[in-house]
């Protein structure tokens, strides 16, 4: 995915983009550049270095990533919209691959940093600041992509509600509980367990 970014400060994949897509994706680089940064020098006065910060972003990001992969086989209305079987296909796996290594950054992190308070905030701040930022560029994604297919109406606005923040058939409603789970003192990823789902869903995939 894209925890490279987090981890190269020096990323430039897009530095040089031909056309809109390019321009939007230098957009998104830039602003999460900036974000890093940011929070880097908010941190800074408690002993926390660019490094660490990039550390605890990836912790952040790998649970979002889990959470909402798990999401992806539990939620039967998404499920429904994925007609393409080699794409659902696909994102099933990769739903089961954010998994099974939803915990090694975490592991990582906990072993550089402890479990102690500073600790504590400091992956909890970094995860509302990394979903504050995933938001942001989501939002401003979809509103581009919308209005470059001219379909930037109410209905398709709602359509985006339905299934992404309906409290019935929302994928990131959905999330809530196990994203909140992060703000747990003594949380572990390996405390939402999700070993039968994955289960079940190698022996539907084959695999």
């Amino acid at each position: 995915g894209n925890i490279s970014i987090w981890f190269d400060p020096n990323t430039q994949w897009y530095a040089q983009p031909q056309n809109k897509q390019g321009r939007n994706q230098t957009y998104s680089d830039t602003a999460i550049q900036t974000a890093r940064k940011t929070f880097a020098k908010l941190v800074k006065p408690f002993g926390m270095t660019q490094e660490m910060v990039d550390l605890t972003a990836t912790t952040a990001l790998e649970h979002f990533t889990a959470t909402i992969a798990s999401q992806l086989l539990v939620n039967t209305h998404i499920q429904e919209l994925m007609t393409d079987k080699t794409m659902s296909t696909m994102w099933y796996w990769h739903a089961i691959e954010e998994n099974e290594h939803k915990a090694v950054a975490f592991d990582v992190y906990e072993g550089v940093f402890g479990k102690g308070v500073k600790a504590y905030a400091l992956r909890t701040s970094s995860l509302v600041f990394a979903m504050a930022l995933i938001f942001a560029i989501q939002s401003s994604f979809v509103v581009r992509l919308l209005k470059q297919d001219h379909k930037l109406n109410l209905d398709e606005l709602f359509v985006i509600y339905k299934y992404g923040y309906s409290p019935s058939k929302g994928i990131i409603t959905g999330m809530a509980k196990e994203m909140l789970a992060y703000f747990k003192p003594g949380f572990h990823p390996n405390d939402l367990d999700t070993v039968s789902l994955l289960k079940t869903w190698k022996s539907k995939l084959g695999l």
